[in-house]
């Protein structure tokens, strides 16, 4: 059965090197239901992007150290997946799953954890892109291509004030994706 986890994550700057994860949504759908979702709150210990800070409407009021975050997002991620049979993993969606994917395979070496592939099917599903080829004619009536715009054009209720917002955010993204993938 296919598994699939829609992930979305909120970091404190753009830069894998440099900044971390605060918070971290998932959606798994496997065999197409939704079997489970997923939230978490890190506290992260290095540097914040002031941008990052006033984008996100940072609440850490339920936050978690680095290291237990690290521990809690793996068994969440061992709940629905065997880390040891190569023939179980999640395929990996998140909108710009490049960006989210760079974060999350950093989160995995900061924890000196190499089994990121013991998780994830390589490549990872960019709705972004999916969605880039579906709007192709509208594009450049368009003011840009965020998440809140792409879902907007294509009929969906945003509310601006949970945008960046990982769970919202993800629930954006998986709402964004069952139209472009069913409308192909």
């Amino acid at each position: 059965m296919i598994k699939q986890i829609f992930l979305d994550i909120e970091t404190t700057g753009v830069y894998q090197t440099q900044h971390e994860i605060w918070q971290i949504a998932a959606l798994v759908y496997i065999g197409g239901k939704k079997v489970d979702s997923y939230e978490l709150k890190i506290n992260p210990v290095g540097e914040w992007n002031s941008y990052a800070k006033e984008m996100c409407k940072v609440d850490l009021s339920e936050e978690v150290s680095p290291e237990e975050g690290f521990h809690n997002f793996v068994d969440f991620l061992k709940s629905h997946v065997n880390p040891f049979d190569r023939k179980d993993k999640y395929h990996f969606y998140a909108y710009n799953s490049p960006f989210d994917e760079g974060f999350v395979r950093s989160f995995f070496k900061r924890h000196d954890n190499n089994y990121y592939g013991s998780f994830f099917w390589t490549p990872s599903i960019c709705i972004m892109k999916m969605a880039g080829e579906y709007l192709r004619e509208q594009r450049k009536h368009m003011p840009n291509f965020r998440q809140g715009t792409v879902a907007r054009i294509l009929g969906i209720d945003v509310d601006e004030e949970k945008l960046h917002d990982a769970l919202y955010d993800v629930e954006l993204a998986k709402q964004i994706y069952d139209i472009v993938n069913i409308n192909k």
